[in-house]
């Protein structure tokens, strides 16, 4: 982790802070929270879950392609903002979960902003590696280490 690790973000805490975030017009920290309370709090997710049918039918977000959300992510994770590509990483796994570069850019931007716990739900949607799939055999190893 190259950022100082902050500690996790409670339910709570990520309900307020999706909740400013959608009124502010913030769609990436909109996802992001929502991505974040339905992936490590499924069992308190009903609000998180109530902002994803928002986002999916906005009518920007629907214009978005897995390619293209693919496309921005990993070319924002060779220099880009680690916050910007864990807004459209977790925009792109609100509508496609089990997205293997979505996910490795969600792990790259945890990493970066001291967000271990990102890494585990992030990789889980994908099962087990595949045998030459080396990030994502470092990503369930970051995974592990973390934990």
């Amino acid at each position: 982790m190259s950022k100082k690790t902050a500690p996790p973000r409670t339910a709570e805490q990520l309900e307020a802070d999706m909740e400013l975030a959608f009124r502010e017009g913030d769609l990436g920290q909109t996802a992001l929270c929502s991505w974040e309370i339905t992936a490590r709090f499924p069992d308190n997710s009903f609000g998180a879950r109530v902002y994803k049918k928002k986002l999916l039918r906005d009518s920007y977000i629907q214009g978005l392609s897995m390619k293209t959300l693919d496309q921005n992510a990993l070319e924002l994770m060779k220099g880009g903002d680690a916050e910007e590509i864990a807004k459209i990483a977790a925009l792109g796994l609100l509508q496609y979960p089990d997205n293997r570069n979505l996910s490795m850019a969600l792990v790259h931007a945890a990493q970066k902003l001291g967000r271990p716990e990102w890494i585990r739900p992030a990789i889980t949607p994908l099962g087990s590696p595949q045998e030459n799939d080396h990030a994502h055999f470092n990503a369930a190893a970051l995974a592990a280490w973390v934990d």
